[in-house]
């Protein structure tokens, strides 16, 4: 993956949604309007495996998990300008697709 700015769309059988992503060297740093998520990711070839963490920053709306506060690891696949990620987080499963929208 590239260094930039990502559109990312995300779901869990509780709800899904859209945000956006800044991927810089490792470290991802974004959110929607209502969660904000921080975390790191490693590349090998066209797979990535990444942690994240997420919080609330908004009073109004719903997190996907039904909790606010969450750790996840997520791995998948990776290319120049996207990645599709899945993992699980107290039994409740998630997908991100991430796709680049500009540096």
């Amino acid at each position: 993956m590239k260094n930039g700015l990502y559109k990312v769309k995300f779901s869990t059988p509780l709800g899904s949604g859209t945000g956006v992503v800044v991927a810089h060297d490792g470290e991802f740093r974004g959110g929607d309007d209502t969660i904000y998520y921080i975390g790191q990711y490693t590349e090998d070839g066209a797979s990535i495996k990444a942690s994240l963490n997420t919080g609330r920053h908004a009073a109004h709306g719903q997190s996907v998990f039904g909790i606010d506060a969450v750790s996840i690891e997520l791995s998948g696949s990776t290319s120049d300008t996207s990645a599709k990620m899945s993992g699980t987080h107290s039994g409740v499963n998630f997908t991100a697709t991430l796709n680049w929208i500009c540096e």
